[in-house]
């Protein structure tokens, strides 16, 4: 009848000196485990105040992830060297956040897409998306032009300053009242038939009218201080 072997020793097991004993829970304990895509989303929805749908498109692509904690970093800085005051103004971090996380999404996102390209591919820093995002935020630069800037930052073969762009092109924003008021005064001159609708209380036509304005000032004219102007003069 054959023995049975019941345990390590009926096999004569001996231990090799030169290898530690193996434990595997000590091990998992002592490794950092990568953050997994849906703690990444929750994170950037918590840390960041972006929307859940906005964090889940910018948390799909590690590439875009990475480049979007980058973006976020210095806004964080650049938020830190404002006058506290300032600073300490209710939400003004989760405004900027969400206009960044906006850009990001929408405005950067469709660029690549129609160039068929990824976020690997562009040249510009994250430091330099960021400044274009202060820019905005601190009506430096209105929606049309910084879009137009942003286009630019895509295409250049290497990183240039948002800041240095607008400046080239002459796209600050103009928020002078009287400069404004004089392209105003052009556009209403030369579309008497709508002033007249507007006047008669067709207040939509309103819209067409600031658009005029802009395009006259080649999209520079604050567009608050148009509608405010025209307002004034025509209801």
């Amino acid at each position: 009848m054959q023995r049975t072997k019941e345990n390590a020793a009926d096999y004569r097991y001996f231990p090799d000196p030169d290898i530690p004993p193996f434990h595997p829970l000590q091990i998992a304990g002592n490794i950092s485990l990568p953050e997994l895509p849906s703690q990444k989303r929750k994170r950037f929805n918590e840390e960041y105040f972006l929307s859940f749908s906005d964090a889940k498109i910018l948390t799909d692509d590690k590439e875009l992830a990475n480049f979007t904690e980058k973006v976020m970093s210095e806004l964080v800085e650049w938020l830190d060297s404002m006058p506290e005051s300032e600073n300490k103004a209710e939400n003004v971090p989760q405004k900027i956040s969400r206009l960044a996380g906006a850009w990001l999404t929408s405005k950067l996102l469709g660029i690549l897409k129609e160039k068929n390209m990824s976020i690997i591919d562009v040249r510009f820093s994250a430091e330099n998306f960021a400044e274009l995002i202060a820019l905005i935020y601190n009506n430096k630069v209105n929606g049309t032009n910084a879009y137009k800037i942003l286009l630019i930052m895509v295409g250049l073969e290497v990183d240039k300053d948002p800041t240095h762009i607008l400046e080239e092109k002459g796209w600050g924003q103009v928020s002078d009242s009287g400069q404004i008021e004089s392209i105003v005064d052009d556009v209403i001159k030369n579309y008497p038939d709508l002033v007249a609708q507007v006047k008669a209380g067709k207040d939509t036509v309103i819209k067409f009218l600031i658009g005029m304005v802009m395009k006259a000032s080649e999209g520079s004219a604050d567009p608050k201080i148009v509608e405010e102007i025209l307002r004034k003069k025509l209801v």
